[in-house]
């Protein structure tokens, strides 16, 4: 590791004001799930030791490149980027190109190139039941509004619902 990053700590009571504010989060079910974590296993989160290798799905946003270059810098992790395309030529795609060649040469032998995948890959099995079924949009693990987005489903359910399937592939 060659830097310390320091990442600014907020209050709690902060943090949850701040998430009220936001109009997708349920902070109920959030405070559920942190609760039946912490009963579980002891925690919410904790970091990966260094040299473990770890899956960062990437979208070609200044977060999650960012995030890919502090996993593997700051906290010593093998970071196996996966970026789910939009199309075969895309800003974010450029993007991407743009952080791994940076991140090659900063990177050293921490540096591990993502895992493209175009929304057009689908398992076949997927592929058929997304086209012969209607699912509801309560089905979805996200907070879609079909009314927002140009996207369909099909696409939809293949970029994020089975992004980390990718990934552990």
């Amino acid at each position: 590791m060659t830097g310390h990053i320091i990442i600014p700590k907020i209050a709690q009571n902060t943090f949850i004001f701040r998430l009220k504010g936001r109009p997708l989060e349920d902070v109920d079910a959030i405070g559920v799930v942190e609760a039946y974590l912490l009963k579980k296993r002891g925690y919410v989160f904790t970091m990966p030791k260094p040299e473990t290798p770890v899956i960062l799905l990437i979208s070609g946003g200044i977060d999650s490149s960012v995030a890919w270059y502090l996993l593997a810098n700051a906290y010593g992790l093998h970071v196996y980027p996966l970026f789910v395309a939009h199309n075969r030529i895309s800003m974010q795609g450029r993007s991407v190109s743009c952080f791994s060649h940076l991140y090659q040469k900063l990177l050293g032998d921490r540096f591990h190139a993502p895992l493209v995948m175009y929304r057009d890959f689908f398992p076949k099995e997927f592929a058929g039941i997304m086209r012969t079924h209607e699912l509801p949009e309560a089905t979805l693990l996200d907070m879609y509004n079909m009314g927002m987005h140009k996207t369909e489903m099909m696409n939809f359910a293949g970029l994020n619902g089975l992004s980390a399937q990718y990934g552990a592939l």
